[in-house]
């Protein structure tokens, strides 16, 4: 991914945001369809799951079980995707992280 177009955002996190909002973990006061329009203007670029993301998450070492964080270290190791986030568990992994 070239870091200089874009800022990323990987479906993987979608994906759990709609899990914790069904579950009511958490509230959408605007909606999808405004948080969708909001990163469609920002410029902010969507990252899917390659078939190379399951092929590295298969090689990751078993320190860290939580199914959708080790989705995104496979997904920032084969995209070469700098995550952002304040969780250390990512320091067992060879992805840079910003906190």
């Amino acid at each position: 991914m070239d870091h200089h177009s874009k800022l990323p955002y990987s479906i993987v996190s979608i994906w759990e945001i709609t899990i914790k909002e069904s579950l009511g973990r958490i509230e959408l006061s605007k909606g999808w369809k405004t948080v969708k329009t909001e990163f469609n203007f920002s410029g902010i670029q969507q990252v899917c799951i390659e078939f190379n993301t399951f092929r590295t998450l298969s090689s990751l070492p078993l320190g860290h079980c939580y199914p959708f964080d080790r989705l995104l270290i496979s997904q920032a190791i084969v995209g070469d995707i700098i995550l952002l986030s304040p969780d250390t568990i990512f320091k067992q992994y060879t992805v840079d992280v910003v906190r």
